[in-house]
């Protein structure tokens, strides 16, 4: 309904229970290495081998923080971004998820991509359904289709997920 491009998009992940949560503070977020050993934290040679086995997805918010915030370095100033980057770790980003990186905002979710096959899984029954309404616009010369679908979204292996926050 009214497809908000939000993160209530997304409320199985931010809800489930047993997804690991990772947190990154305030004053660690603005840090490469505080930022950086939050998701290495998420490399445990179970669920991910490496930083190529976490599938990130960072809110707009985060990246345009790491992507403008420029730190030193023992070569040059760097963007946090590129710090993150050059140590191995790759995301996309998504707009629409949070746009702030305040307490209680998110900065990412990761897919650890070892056994990431079935973790999560999405059934929709009875496919769409198109309903037609010649009633209620019917003094304005309206029929409205209505398309539903009756889906849920589970995680047999939440382990294989991680939410990312900043926090306090």
């Amino acid at each position: 309904s009214n497809a908000n491009e939000a993160a209530g998009d997304i409320t199985g992940l931010v809800t489930a229970a047993s997804v690991v949560e990772k947190e990154i503070t305030q004053a660690n977020k603005i840090l490469g290495p505080g930022t950086l050993s939050e998701f290495a934290e998420l490399v445990d040679g179970v669920h991910a081998m490496s930083f190529a086995d976490l599938r990130t997805v960072t809110a707009i918010g985060a990246w345009q923080l790491w992507s403008s915030t420029i730190i030193n370095s023992a070569a040059e100033n760097q963007t946090l971004a590129a710090f993150l980057r050059e140590a191995g770790l790759r995301w996309s980003s998504r707009g629409g998820i949070e746009a702030a990186t305040a307490a209680d905002d998110w900065a990412a979710f990761v897919g650890r991509a070892q056994g990431l096959d079935g973790a999560g899984v999405m059934p929709v029954w009875a496919s769409g359904r198109l309903t037609r309404d010649r009633y209620t616009g019917a003094k304005k010369g309206e029929i409205e289709l209505t398309i539903s679908y009756f889906w849920n979204l589970g995680f047999p292996r939440p382990s294989s997920f991680a939410r990312v926050k900043f926090v306090a």
